[in-house]
């Protein structure tokens, strides 16, 4: 007699049914040109540090908090190293990338997630240590790259505090708004790193 088949599972067949929607809607060559970009990404390109960098700034930076013990005026690095910040050394170690951080606008925030494996916590410390005045924040979250998605409440926390020191113009007078959109109520309950809205039946039609 033919063998049973094999019973299928809801969960095997909501990630079939979303496997299936994801490829009829996107190119799987996609993903060999975004880790191409991603991987060839250089911010320095085209942007060449000073010769007065290149020559005189031969300093290392520690990998604890520590002043830098590059002392040069005319080294850029030496005015917008903070001392606070745990850089890696090994990271730093381009002055064309210092160069070009160095003459971003001042001020920056920067946000970084503390498992984040595709732009790393140590990347985001060297990013903000050379960019002046920038001041650095890490989500402590076990969810890796998708933390910037699901810690959405925590990211929005800071960047708001950021734009009302950094622009209080815009929020003068202004109380900070609480309460949710009607009609679309966050879940914080996704196991597939994504916000949903209530009433949504995952594996339902479009």
């Amino acid at each position: 007699p033919p063998s049973p088949s094999t019973p299928i599972f809801s969960a095997q067949s909501y990630l079939r049914y979303q496997g299936q929607k994801f490829i009829a809607r996107f190119d799987a060559n996609c993903f060999i040109h975004i880790t191409h970009k991603m991987d060839t990404h250089d911010i320095s390109r085209g942007r060449p540090a000073p010769p007065s960098l290149v020559s005189t700034c031969a300093c290392t930076r520690p990998a604890s908090p520590a002043p830098s013990s590059c002392s040069s005026s005319e080294c850029d690095c030496a005015s917008t190293y903070s001392a606070d910040a745990d850089v890696d050394p090994e990271l730093d170690v381009d002055p064309d990338m210092r160069g070009t951080l160095a003459r971003l606008p001042q001020r920056a925030l920067v946000i970084g997630v503390s498992s984040d494996s595709l732009f790393a916590p140590e990347e985001q410390r060297l990013i903000a240590a050379h960019i002046p005045g920038a001041s650095l924040v890490l989500l402590d979250s076990q969810d890796g790259h998708d933390g910037f998605l699901l810690e959405f409440e925590a990211m929005n926390k800071h960047i708001v505090e950021f734009m009302r020191k950094e622009e209080p113009a815009l929020y003068d007078g202004k109380e900070e708004e609480e309460g949710e959109i009607e009609g679309f109520e966050i879940r914080k309950t996704s196991v597939f790193g994504e916000a949903e809205v209530e009433g949504e039946i995952p594996g339902g039609d479009d």
